[in-house]
């Protein structure tokens, strides 16, 4: 049977937070592990960022309040804070959620986003996990960067393709340590968050991959 610092780690963010170290609180996991096990599901396919945040120093209440200034967001599936390191991992849904609205919470908050990591995109079946991560948080037009694609060492195909204002190099991938990568090119200057749709088969079937890629003006991006 799980410890019950394993069970209070598995529950969704909003109720493993609330769990404190004192046994009147500890009571709480029997009540909230049937929330849990109903949502357990909800990210098989999710997106994440990591921010590093000054102004956290308290261990017991800092998680509090920065999984209250994500309050009402939609698509946040899970937020791990490290206070003693000041970062906080975040698992959403890029369809509902995205990471510059994150970041836009924190800057009307107490805390502040000293460092961002660009967005990764994670598929978990089969056992297995992809992941797919661009190399910069945002681009401006003529830009080029790359999305690396990593997971199992299989016989598998991977290919791509691009949303508004993208160009890839190849629609195959390249073969690299690890993993593969698309190479890409901002040729339009939408000012708005586009797509590159990866799609890995292998026996198993397929893992798509959906990644936004924030595009914005120079001036912006500097």
């Amino acid at each position: 049977m799980n410890s019950v610092a394993e069970r209070v780690r598995a529950l969704p963010r909003r109720e493993r937070l609330i769990i404190g170290t004192t046994g009147a609180l500890m009571l709480a996991v029997s009540v909230l592990w049937v929330v849990a096990t109903r949502e357990a599901s909800a990210a098989e396919r999710y997106h994440e960022i990591n921010l590093e945040i000054s102004g956290m120093h308290c261990e017991v209440w800092c998680p509090v309040r920065v999984d209250a200034v994500l309050n009402g967001l939609p698509g946040i599936y899970e937020l791990f804070v490290d206070v003693k390191t000041g970062r906080v991992k975040i698992q959403f849904d890029a369809d509902h959620v995205s990471p510059h609205q994150i970041v836009a919470r924190f800057s009307r908050s107490e805390y502040r986003v000293q460092d961002q990591s660009p967005v990764s995109v994670v598929n978990r079946s089969g056992g297995h996990e992809w992941r797919a991560t661009l190399n910069a948080v945002h681009y401006g037009v003529h830009d080029h960067g790359t999305v690396v694609v990593s997971g199992p060492q299989t016989d598998s195909q991977v290919s791509a393709r691009a949303g508004d204002g993208l160009r890839l190099t190849a629609e195959i991938a390249n073969r690299i340590e690890g993993g593969s990568e698309f190479p890409f090119t901002i040729v339009e200057d939408v000012s708005t968050v586009s797509w590159i749709e990866v799609d890995v088969s292998d026996e198993h079937g397929r893992h798509p991959l959906r990644i936004p890629v924030n595009i914005v003006h120079h001036s912006a991006a500097q």
